[in-house]
């Protein structure tokens, strides 16, 4: 059985695009969202995940979400990523989504309450494909 795009829908979508970007815990900017890439209109997000390298580790929650502008958790929400600890979350990745209805500028954000933390690193993926 075949799993990859092309081959349940050969045609129809070019060979699938990886974009990402690293976020710590100090990173400027990142309450609002760090840029991963822009999807075309007509993309389907296949997956997104995040690698957690370093424990995030603020007092009371660590969130990291990852969206595009207007919508910070439209494939992954505080719920998928397990910021305290070292690993790729969620397994596999999330997704496939519905066909993007218009370009989208990806983001990785990250947002904390409680004490602030004083460690954590992560690399954000998002992988789509492009319709022909």
């Amino acid at each position: 059985m075949t799993s990859d795009l092309q081959s349940s829908a050969p045609g129809l979508y070019d060979r699938p695009v990886v974009v990402g970007a690293d976020i710590a815990f100090n990173t400027a900017g990142a309450a609002a969202g760090i840029a991963l890439g822009t999807i075309p209109a007509g993309s389907v997000v296949t997956r997104a995940w995040v690698d957690v390298l370093t424990a995030f580790n603020a007092a009371t929650t660590n969130v990291i979400t990852v969206g595009y502008t207007g919508n910070l958790s439209a494939y992954l929400g505080a719920a998928d990523v397990t910021e305290g600890t070292p690993g790729v979350t969620p397994a596999g990745g999330k997704g496939p989504f519905p066909a993007e209805t218009a370009d989208r500028d990806v983001v990785v954000s990250y947002t904390q309450t409680g004490t602030a933390a004083t460690t954590g690193t992560a690399r954000a993926y998002v992988e789509y494909a492009r319709v022909r």
